[in-house]
């Protein structure tokens, strides 16, 4: 049997669920009204379940499993279509009862669905009550003032046109929670929209507007101190103005509302407020404002010791190498030297080794223990195109030191060679490196023929490069060639 649809379902399953969907399977409510008898449905699934979770090809052929199910006749392949069909439609039925279960919120706003329908006043009023209290466990997110405004909404459907119509009055007070939720589901959309998607329409040069954007930031801009309850929606205008306008007021302003609301943000407020603001850092260290290193290594620090990292399910390999990188610019060798033990099992297995040995050999270059570095990163493997021109712009800025020129220049022409062919780079990497080869075989070229008027020129140059690798290092051996 080839790995169908239903066959990687399967294999995603554990055998907890698996135990479940055998339950599930053998439910009467479930099982009625297929075309196929549910009885050979459920014969299928335990022939396939026995072969759980690797399922060879072999064990499980169609025409095995068809003798067994059918003691009569050849491989039939329409009704093993069939089988297949209406197995796998059953598990994400399953699927998606389970989840149903899990979300305690849907099946509470059913509940009260279903008993204002009925008009059951004395066991709703007990149920919306409970709600209520729910509610207030939640994080206080967009989700949050959704099912506040849903809650209520049960609760007028209920006493609608009834004789208890004065209650109304102190649920009208909550009829601006949908508001609420549409205003921080749009800044969501738009932050998301910055953040993440601007770019790949910038490169597609496609053109896209979000609707209602510049009068739901006009509002929140009007009526700002009125939002001063909600967290939520404070810090998503303001994480757009910084994307948009780049302007540290509210840099400052966000470190504010982070300070005073941290704990009441959802796990993926706090996430994207760290990635977010640490970003900005960056593109202010790549401006040369030294201040924003500082500013950095706090929110790194920060973000190290949440419960972030387990939450998203590890440290991406390049949110690694860029904290620890900050780190030792900062020359907090004690500090990088434990959190590359404490953080070596959140990073991806594949990248694991190379970014503890890449990082440890920054260490080492930053105490100008050059030859030790160099020893570490000649010990690298390299797998992905990224990792090799990491180490060979370490390579180039320790041959530099060293002062060999003529490797140094060797490297340069071998390297660009590489980054032009290699596919895999990304664009903005490939700028980033072509860039620093060229400012370092100019700053090895003026090194051999000093001049004040030319290394100005090369630092105003180097200036109109942001996000240009390793520019605080060139601008410091321009500074040196200056002295």
């Amino acid at each position: 049997m080839k790995e169908t649809s239903l066959i990687q379902l399967l294999k995603s399953l554990s055998h907890v669920e698996m135990r479940k969907l055998d339950k599930f399977l053998r439910s009467p409510y479930f099982m009625e009204g297929k075309n196929i008898s549910s009885g050979i449905i459920y014969k299928y699934f335990e022939i396939l379940k026995r072969h759980h979770p690797h399922f060879n090809d072999k064990e499980i052929s169609d025409e095995k499993i068809y003798s067994r199910l059918y003691s009569k006749g050849k491989n039939n392949v329409k009704i093993m279509r069939k089988l297949n069909s209406d197995l796998l439609k059953l598990i994400e039925n399953f699927l998606s009862h389970m989840e149903f279960e899990k979300n305690g919120t849907e099946f509470r706003q059913n509940l009260l669905h279903q008993l204002a329908d009925r008009k059951i006043e004395k066991i709703f009023n007990r149920r919306f009550n409970e709600m209520l209290k729910y509610l207030e466990t939640l994080d206080k997110d967009e989700d949050y003032f959704y099912e506040v405004y849903n809650t209520w909404n049960n609760y007028w459907t209920n006493y609608f046109l009834s004789k208890s119509v004065y209650k109304l009055e102190e649920s009208l007070k909550h009829i601006n929670s949908f508001f609420i939720y549409v205003i921080i589901g749009s800044l969501s959309i738009y932050l998301w929209g910055l953040s993440y998607f601007s770019n790949f329409l910038r490169i597609a040069n496609v053109e896209h507007e979000f609707y209602l954007y510049s009068e739901i930031l006009n509002h929140v801009k009007k009526n700002y101190s009125k939002y001063k309850d909600i967290p939520q929606i404070l810090i998503h205008y303001n994480l757009i103005c910084l994307i948009v306008y780049k302007q540290e007021e509210y840099f400052y302003e966000l470190k504010s509302l982070k300070n005073k609301y941290i704990s009441s943000l959802s796990n993926k407020d706090r996430y994207n407020l760290f990635i977010m603001m640490s970003n900005y850092c960056q593109l202010m260290i790549s401006h040369q404002y030294a201040k924003y290193r500082e500013e950095r290594f706090d929110l790194d620090n920060e973000f190290l010791q949440s419960n972030l990292i387990s939450w998203v399910g590890g440290l991406h390999f390049f949110h690694f190498l860029s904290i620890l990188k900050n780190a030792i610019k900062l020359r907090k060798f004690n500090w990088a030297g434990k959190k590359i033990e404490t953080l070596r099992y959140q990073i991806e297995p594949k990248y694991r080794d190379f970014a503890i040995n890449y990082v440890n050999s920054l260490i080492f270059f930053e105490k100008k223990e050059y030859n030790k570095s160099l020893e570490l990163l000649g010990a690298l493997k390299t797998e992905y195109s990224h990792q090799k021109q990491h180490v060979c712009n370490l390579m180039l800025q320790i041959y530099f030191e060293n002062g060999e020129d003529e490797t140094a220049f060797s490297l340069i022409d071998t390297s660009r060679h590489f980054i032009h062919r290699d596919k895999h780079l990304t664009k903005n990497f490939k700028e980033s490196s072509l860039s620093f080869l060229k400012f370092t075989e100019k700053l090895i070229k003026l090194r051999g023929k000093p001049s004040v008027e030319t290394t100005e020129m090369l630092k105003k140059e180097m200036a109109k490069q942001p996000g240009m690798e390793n520019k605080d290092w060139l601008v410091e051996k321009a500074d040196e060639l200056l002295k």
